[in-house]
């Protein structure tokens, strides 16, 4: 599948993931959430502390976090493309794209506010940045360096 294809169909699945989330109310885990994110603390036994803070960085607009989640989708998919691009080529890439949509987990974590989807975010940067650095490119060591410690929030 073509990047010139394959970028307008994310957008469109971007804006109706968004548009999902703000025609739903919020489930018992975001409120969660969003209650831990005004009292932040650095650990907490159910769920990394990164979810909260990242809850936290959008202020007293909830509706806004939860708008970002669908926004974090996208940026995974275009991550996953780039890894997978780097590895084999453009239609395989966009193949493993729609392959990653399509799956129901990914769907549940790209439509709620949870911990699943800044983490896997952080991952395929961290994928990508490695490749990069593989490659040569020595820009890529501070995106390497940046996404670890993102993980192991």
């Amino acid at each position: 599948m073509k990047p010139k294809l394959l970028i307008p169909l994310l957008l469109l699945l971007t804006a109706f993931r968004a548009a999902w989330v703000l025609s739903h109310e919020v489930s018992p885990s975001e409120a969660y959430y969003w209650m831990c994110s005004h009292r932040l603390a650095a650990g907490y036994f159910d769920g990394p502390a990164g979810t909260a803070f990242l809850v936290r960085a959008f202020g007293e607009n909830f509706e806004l976090a939860r708008v970002f989640w669908p926004v974090l989708g996208f940026f995974c998919s275009c991550s996953a493309w780039l890894f997978v691009r780097r590895i084999y080529d453009v239609p395989t890439a966009g193949w493993c794209v729609v392959l990653l949509n399509l799956l129901p987990v990914f769907n549940l974590a790209a439509t709620g506010v949870g911990p699943l989807m800044p983490a896997l975010v952080s991952v395929l940067a961290g994928l990508v940045f490695a490749r990069a650095a593989w490659d040569g490119r020595r820009w890529a060591w501070i995106g390497l360096n940046r996404s670890i410690p993102t993980r192991c929030r």
